[in-house]
């Protein structure tokens, strides 16, 4: 049914849209996994004895990974729960791309560790106070500062291959059989591999450099945490590209308002630019950006639109932010509807407010 309102400028037809795929990786298998009831607490000074896992007092949670007798990497995690769910996501992973991707299983990621409660707590010491009994400014150690900096951007390293980019693996898998995507598509999944195995690496050349205290030991952590974010960037990019090119040459074009036949009918200009796609409505003088994203990995055009708030008043008449409307998730859809006196394409924006409702279609 139709609703009077201008969320867009347009008449808005309120039609319940099945969401967007829902795509969660790994399964809820992993949450399943229950966490040790005992475990080991270490000490800085390495010796160990068992505890209980509820009530123990750690700094935090951490496995170590082992191949030949060696220590390659780590894991932690502020929980011993968050710390098995980390490492099913790390596992998952890999043992999805080695069945997808038709290669063995990467040999480091057999050798996991217990989860151990470390106790032991790496932050500097105090500053050495002056006459006052205040910290100087001559003894203020820059390290602390560094050491955190470090934690935050492996941290949002580590989000980036688990959460945004590990989900995308059997879309990767999928797009690596077919001729135009595979050669991006498995040098994607491949960077995706080496990030989640750079992730434990960097961390414990991290927790190292902690205990060494040098500047320099940390500065070589976070440039390896850049390139490593860099590289799948890189991929991720380079595969995106090369689905908005084949998406563009079947949608990019001047769309008319369906139905409407009349000089001046309002337009929609769908754009592709490298891997940005955008839609722009087009009436007279009058010209309004009403979506802006991307071709994601399931060949969805995802994205941002602004619209009116709902149960809000808005401020001033223009589209923007500043006068009240707020980005909410958005898709462009495509289809082809056959008539007389024949087939045409016709795109609607669809946009998420308390449901998925539509504008008005366009076509050509």
């Amino acid at each position: 049914m139709l609703i009077s309102t201008s969320t867009l400028g347009v008449w808005v037809i309120a039609v319940l849209a099945p969401e967007p795929r829902a795509v969660s990786w790994p399964d809820d298998a992993a949450a399943s996994i229950a966490a040790p009831v005992n475990a080991v607490r270490e000490q800085c000074d390495g010796s160990r004895a068992a505890v209980e896992v509820k009530g123990a007092s750690c700094t935090r949670w951490k496995i170590e990974w082992k191949q030949g007798g060696k220590i390659w990497g780590v894991t932690s995690a502020n929980s011993s729960e968050e710390l098995i769910a980390a490492r099913e996501r790390m596992l998952g992973l890999i043992r999805n791309y080695a069945r997808l991707f038709d290669v063995a299983v990467d040999a480091r990621w057999e050798g996991a560790g217990a989860p151990v409660c470390d106790a032991c707590d790496d932050a500097p010491p105090a500053p050495v106070p002056d006459a006052s009994g205040a910290p100087s400014a001559g003894n203020r150690d820059p390290f602390p500062a560094l050491l955190g900096s470090a934690r935050a951007e492996l941290r949002n390293f580590e989000v980036a291959a688990l959460q945004t980019h590990a989900p995308r693996l059997r879309d990767a898998a999928r797009l690596a059989h077919e001729s135009s995507t595979a050669p991006a598509a498995r040098t994607y999944a491949k960077a995706l591999a080496a990030a989640v195995a750079s992730v434990p690496q960097l961390q414990l050349a991290l927790d190292n450099a902690a205990v060494y205290r040098t500047v320099v030991s940390v500065g070589r952590v976070r440039t390896g945490v850049a390139k490593a974010h860099k590289a799948l960037d890189v991929a991720s990019d380079a595969l995106e590209k090369v689905l908005a090119r084949a998406s563009s040459k079947l949608h990019a074009g001047v769309f008319t308002a369906d139905g409407v036949a009349a000089p001046g009918s309002p337009q929609l200009i769908v754009k592709f630019e490298g891997a940005k796609v955008t839609a722009t409505f087009v009436q007279g003088e009058v010209k309004t950006e009403w979506f802006s994203g991307g071709v994601g990995l399931d060949g969805v055009i995802a994205g941002t639109s602004l619209v009116a708030p709902e149960g809000a008043a808005l401020t001033c008449s223009s589209y923007s932010v500043s006068c009240g409307y707020v980005p909410v998730p958005a898709q462009l859809r495509f289809q082809e509807r056959s008539g007389q006196p024949g087939s045409k394409q016709v795109v609607e924006l669809w946009f998420k407010q308390t449901n998925w409702v539509h504008s008005q279609a366009f076509s050509r």
